[in-house]
């Protein structure tokens, strides 16, 4: 509907086009044991809004969220999308800390920390892809 609407009113031709590219998979490491990367179950539903995301450079608390939506967070912070092919649908709570190699720039309507990023970064934390990994 929206591709017509916006043929017949600005004369604008879409077309699709698929393109491979380099991804990172988020995938569970083991069968057994802990749940690891820091990650627990959901302590709360999302039902009262507790559901969040806070994020930081080397920063990441989550409430009450999906694998999926991790993914799509990690994004922001690595080279390439992150997909999720974990097949855990629950939802998760978690905490993240690492030594971002770069920041990110945020759009022109989000706010600029304060204190500055540099001074809340720790430069002996892990590595994004170490953080994800490390057991609780």
């Amino acid at each position: 509907m929206l591709r017509a609407l916006l043929r017949e009113r600005f004369g604008l031709a879409l077309r699709s086009e698929r393109q491979d590219a380099p991804v990172y998979a988020l995938r569970v490491m083991r069968s057994a044991g802990g749940l690891g990367a820091r990650r627990r179950p959901a302590a709360e539903t999302c039902a009262a809004g507790t559901c969040d995301i806070w994020l930081a450079p080397g920063l990441l608390s989550a409430r009450g969220v999906t694998m999926t939506v991790l993914a799509s967070e990690l994004s922001w912070w690595v080279d390439r999308i992150v997909i999720d092919q974990t097949a855990l649908g629950e939802r998760f709570d978690l905490d993240l800390e690492w030594a971002p190699d770069r920041v990110p720039q945020a759009p022109a309507t989000v706010s600029t920390f304060d204190p500055p990023v540099a001074a809340r970064v720790d430069s002996n934390a892990p590595s994004i892809f170490t953080a994800v990994r490390e057991p609780n």
